[in-house]
């Protein structure tokens, strides 16, 4: 039995207990599935032989990318860095919408009214309303979110308001962010002041941009910051953290459980 010793988002690694080889496996072709790991028999590349790894990391895909661009920074490479923490950006931006106008809603229905079918119709509608969103975009839908704040609490009315979401992708008037509250026009405001978005288009496009420490380390450190006060504020979950009802909300200061 061998322990995971390096996991992210695509692979996990481990030494094969019959002849010590280090074995790394991708999720998608080698295990079958992204759940993470309890337990799993997967054979080593080297010899051949059976072994059972477990002790997964449980994280979301977002935080995956963000260990991967402290990974990149720690080693110099700030262009991978800044490819990855811009991705976790946009992932984290999509798991807003999903949090908020399908995982809520669904949960928030007692189990036995608990439809698939419902869930997946929702998914799929909030994945084709933001199909066409780009980075920014995808930005402007979270600082929308912010100051709209969204709470369908029912299946019908996430379908109500999924309807509304081809708006959220325009940017917000400074006039509209002036009028919110302290902490909530803070968090708009860093949304808009993002520096990784724009040096992310610098680095990936045709110019190849190499970007300074200095320009990176903020990206890795205050930005992060933000990201997680955006997420407690519009308490920000993927499915498992609703499923287990751990979604905490720094606005009324609970999780919000299973009904």
């Amino acid at each position: 039995m061998a322990d995971i010793a390096d996991a992210n988002y695509e692979t996990v690694a481990a030494t094969c207990d019959l002849c010590a080889a280090p074995c790394i496996f991708s999720r998608i072709d080698d295990i079958g599935n992204v759940m993470p790991i309890s337990g799993k028999r997967v054979s080593c590349f080297d010899c051949g032989g059976q072994f059972w790894i477990k002790g997964d990391t449980v994280n979301t895909a977002y935080q995956f990318l963000i260990d991967d661009a402290r990974e990149h920074f720690a080693l110099k490479r700030y262009m991978p860095a800044i490819a990855s923490v811009a991705q976790a950006w946009e992932v984290f931006f999509a798991t807003c919408a999903l949090s908020t106008f399908v995982y809520r809603p669904f949960f928030a229905s007692p189990p036995v009214d608990q439809d698939v079918d419902d869930l997946n119709r929702l998914y799929r509608a909030v994945r084709a309303a933001t199909a066409k969103f780009t980075w920014f975009p995808m930005r402007n839908l979270a600082m929308n979110m912010l100051i709209r704040d969204p709470r369908p609490l029912t299946v019908a009315e996430a379908d109500a308001a999924i309807k509304e979401l081809a708006g959220f992708g325009n940017k917000p008037s400074r006039k509209t962010v002036s009028l919110l509250a302290d902490d909530t026009r803070g968090l708009a405001d860093g949304l808009a002041n993002l520096s990784v978005g724009t040096l992310r288009n610098d680095v990936v496009h045709k110019h190849a941009y190499r970007p300074k420490r200095s320009q990176v380390e903020p990206c890795l450190t205050s930005e992060i910051s933000l990201l997680y006060r955006v997420k407690h504020h519009l308490g920000v979950g993927d499915f498992l953290e609703h499923q287990a009802g751990a979604v905490y909300e720094s606005r009324n200061g609970s999780s919000r459980s299973r009904h």
